[in-house]
């Protein structure tokens, strides 16, 4: 199970207990931080980091973006869809397959 949650020391407690992986928003927290409480948690309760998985959700559409997170440790990243008239769908999704192709 990965636990969709913000970074707070109960919720990243949490993800350490019993979640396979951890994945917040992008942009909504600090991320670096999180990370750091979560390796702190982590090595308290004595998990293997190794056994979470760290992603990321609703990432924007940006290479730069893109590999600082791969190089913070994301393993998972996901991008949100907008509602909209097929087409522009289409190219959105044409965008993300892009970017998934260059960092796969």
């Amino acid at each position: 199970m990965i636990l969709g949650c913000g970074p707070g020391p109960r919720s990243l407690a949490d993800v350490v207990e019993w979640a396979d992986g951890w994945m917040p928003n992008y942009g909504r927290y600090d991320l670096d931080r999180g990370i750091e409480l979560l390796h702190q948690i982590a090595g308290t309760a004595g998990r293997d980091l190794d056994t979470i998985e760290l992603g990321v959700t609703s990432v924007p559409r940006d290479a730069e973006v893109i590999a600082q997170l791969i190089d913070r440790g994301v393993q998972r990243i996901t991008f949100s869809l907008q509602p909209g008239a097929p087409d522009e769908v289409l190219r959105d999704l044409d965008v993300c397959a892009g970017l998934i192709e260059r960092f796969a």
